[in-house]
């Protein structure tokens, strides 16, 4: 081995530890507000890829909602609600977070854009009309940064409104 290529090899290494170094730094030493704000965005994500496995792994067996929904049931309706879109994108305008001892809460005003078949058009047009920031309720249920789960999720501006008991939930 040359005496460029050990040198070059020694430059990699250092790099990467640095990376490494910086990489654990920001991601176990982050305050509880910010490991909770990147569980929320992620779910955000998973939510508008429509990547269901994941959308599920956010949701506490606890969960329950101001419509009377628990876990199962609110990942069913998120998916009746996504499925008809054929593009989509949600916008995830946070307002406020909040984080101690892990629990916590996050505001934000979600946007739907896309378009689809279906009930698309009227997910779209309540995301707009809707102007009453949602609360997802967190809790950390690990010691690892990224193991926080919703355990509540509410609009105050959607108060009253039932999801109708006759609705199929096992529509594919």
């Amino acid at each position: 081995m040359t005496d460029w290529q050990r040198t070059g090899l020694r430059w990699l290494g250092a790099v990467s530890l640095i990376w490494l170094l910086w990489w654990c730094s920001t991601t176990f030493l982050a305050s509880h507000n910010t490991q909770m704000q990147r569980a929320h965005e992620a779910f955000v994500q998973h939510l508008a890829d429509r990547d269901w496995n994941d959308v599920d792994d956010y949701f506490s067996n606890d969960y329950s909602d101001m419509w009377g929904q628990d876990s199962e049931s609110a990942k069913k309706t998120a998916r009746l609600l996504l499925q008809h879109f054929i593009f989509i994108s949600i916008q995830n305008d946070i307002k406020h977070v909040r984080a101690a001892s892990g629990i916590g809460y996050v505001k934000t005003r979600l946007i739907v854009e896309g378009t689809g078949a279906g009930i698309s058009s009227f997910v779209v047009a309540e995301s707009k009309r809707v102007k009453e920031p949602w609360v997802f309720h967190w809790k950390k249920t690990g010691r690892w940064p990224w193991s926080w789960q919703i355990v509540s999720v509410a609009n105050p501006a959607l108060e009253g409104y039932r999801i109708p008991k006759n609705l199929d939930l096992d529509a594919p």
